[in-house]
């Protein structure tokens, strides 16, 4: 925590938004914890501090392996449990509403890679899409004003993971995310450009 708070005297000078990109606490939603008690707990408090430091809020909640995205999230994966069970979206969606009402970021986002975790967990991705639209509708009916995010994978846009071609584009990302206002852009050239 010192360290952190340290990190964010250092850069909180030089910016205007903190982005907060989570696996969700799943052993805690699993045990039927509210996302409520573990917001309040785990991130309001930072948030509090950010926002005491005159920064705009991103929140993104990942669906699946931020790391792997041919993967579960770690956490489920370990608990046995898949981002494909209807109770587990359900868990997703409520988090995400809390971390909205909670929270209030200027900008939340409902899926990282989309493109990627198509591409890489063809089987995965349904409940990905399923999930995410679930959610964005769920927030649009309580009354949610809040700017939504998907992004994407430049290099796999480009078609340059695990090859050299062709370009593939984004616009599936756009259909299958009828509710994205934001797209953000994540590149990792050195994997695909020499």
């Amino acid at each position: 925590v010192a360290s952190v708070l340290q990190g964010i005297e250092v850069w909180s000078p030089r910016a205007e938004t903190a982005i907060i990109h989570v696996e969700l606490p799943w052993p805690e939603l699993l045990a039927g914890e509210s996302p409520e008690s573990i917001l309040q707990r785990n991130t309001v408090p930072l948030v509090n501090i950010l926002r005491g430091k005159g920064l705009d809020l991103i929140f993104m909640g990942d669906l699946n392996d931020g790391l792997a995205r041919g993967l579960e999230a770690p956490k489920l994966r370990a608990a046995g449990r898949s981002i494909t069970e209807p109770a587990v979206q359900l868990l997703y969606r409520d988090y995400m509403m809390a971390v909205d009402r909670l929270l209030a970021p200027k900008v939340l986002g409902l899926v990282a890679e989309s493109n990627l975790i198509r591409a890489a967990a063809p089987g995965l991705y349904p409940a990905v899409k399923q999930a995410a639209n679930d959610t964005a509708a769920a927030l649009r009916a309580a009354g949610s004003k809040t700017n939504l995010l998907v992004s994407v994978q430049v290099e796999t846009a480009w078609g340059r993971l695990g090859g050299t071609g062709p370009y593939v584009g984004i616009e599936t990302d756009f259909t299958d995310f009828p509710f994205m206002q934001t797209l953000g852009l994540s590149s990792y050239p050195y994997f695909g450009w020499s």
